[in-house]
């Protein structure tokens, strides 16, 4: 895909830029939900495909997931879990506490769901409200958490087919993804979903696994993955084609952020853009860096953006009784988030990071002996 790389950090710049962008646009979309005004022009409908950003997401984060494992010297489980572990876990967990304390001081004693804690940290939580099967909510509705419980099982699918298959373990994905489709059809459930859901993640780990190669990243080379996004887009149209009366009330009511309409969306845009993307490789990226280039200053932090703007901005009230004046409670949020995702993402997960590295680096150095 003739992807960028950023020699002293070994880190794909296009993909970072992206992130960033992906971060910000699901921000601000949750932020001005279906109003934002400028010379009576309602430009809220440029920001009403945030789904769209997270399938965009679960692509750069096959892409990344494959490239640095395939680049890792140590490639064991112990290695693989503790990287994915602290990586995901340490910013949630603090945005669990802060969420709950923002709660707390500005509502008063909050009642929390122990069942629906539990289950968010087993990474089994999903948007309940608009999909079926689900088992537990986001935790204090921060809905935008549904997408780390897919990320954290893709992680681990993808240890465990790749250690048992290698390189040939995404001709399997794919295949166990249209088996979850199929599935799906008939009785849907989270575990399903997010089997389903796979290919789609897989589909940029394939494309890491081309880059790695020196081979080219074409439509013919991408064939498998492309066929099963859509098999299952076309699945998951024939499943909308038989619940026809029901998506039509649902357009009416809801607009296209329900199930069964959803899970149709988020595939026929996974069906687009990766052809776009080699499109527009193919005209050279104009434009590129003018639209995104400004995004690579957030990506250090979009994971924690992404994570903590739901309640630290969009759904904040925190401050509605020192700040009366809205567009000014929103530039104060906007400024506490950004510096909360910057102590999460670069104080404090590093230095926990590194300090579980060194205490199992003279585990690691005795295995070497041995």
């Amino acid at each position: 895909m003739n992807i960028e790389m950023k020699s002293h950090s070994d880190k794909l710049i296009k993909l970072e830029m992206i992130r960033g962008f992906a971060a910000v646009y699901v921000a601000i979309g949750h932020t001005v939900k279906n109003s934002l005004m400028i010379a009576n022009i309602n430009f809220s409908y440029l920001f009403r495909f945030g789904q769209e950003a997270v399938i965009l997401f679960f692509i750069l984060s096959g892409i990344v997931i494959q490239y640095s494992f395939v680049k890792s010297e140590n490639k064991s489980f112990q290695s693989f879990f503790l990287r994915r572990f602290l990586r995901i876990y340490v910013p949630l967990l603090l945005v669990f506490f802060t969420n709950y304390l923002l709660v707390y001081f500005s509502e008063g004693l909050a009642q929390v769901s122990w069942a629906e804690l539990a289950g968010n940290i087993l990474m089994l939580q999903d948007y309940s409200q608009v999909k079926p099967g689900t088992l537990v909510a986001p935790f204090l509705g921060n809905s935008p958490l549904w997408s780390l419980s897919y990320e954290w099982w893709f992680y681990f699918i993808f240890f465990a087919l790749y250690s048992r298959f290698g390189s040939r373990s995404g001709r399997y994905a794919h295949a166990i993804s249209i088996i979850a489709a199929i599935s799906y059809f008939f009785y849907p459930t989270f575990a399903g979903r997010v089997m389903m859901y796979l290919t789609i993640w897989w589909a940029g780990a394939d494309i890491a696994l081309l880059y790695v190669r020196n081979e080219a990243i074409t439509l013919k080379t991408l064939a498998i993955p492309l066929s099963s996004i859509t098999a299952i887009t076309i699945i998951l149209g024939l499943n909308a084609y038989f619940n026809a009366d029901k998506m039509s009330a649902l357009l009416h009511d809801s607009g296209p952020g329900v199930s069964p309409i959803l899970e149709l969306r988020h595939f026929a845009f996974a069906f687009l853009i990766i052809p776009a993307a080699l499109l527009w490789r193919a005209w050279k990226w104009i434009g590129f860096y003018p639209i995104f280039g400004v995004f690579k200053h957030i990506a250090p932090i979009s994971f924690g953006i992404y994570i903590s703007h739901f309640f630290l901005i969009s759904n904040a009230n925190y401050l509605a009784n020192v700040l009366p004046n809205r567009p000014l409670q929103l530039i104060v949020y906007t400024l506490v988030c950004l510096i909360f995702s910057y102590v999460v993402e670069r104080k404090i997960y590093p230095a926990v990071s590194q300090m579980f590295r060194k205490q199992t680096a003279p585990q690691k150095a005795a295995l070497t002996l041995k």
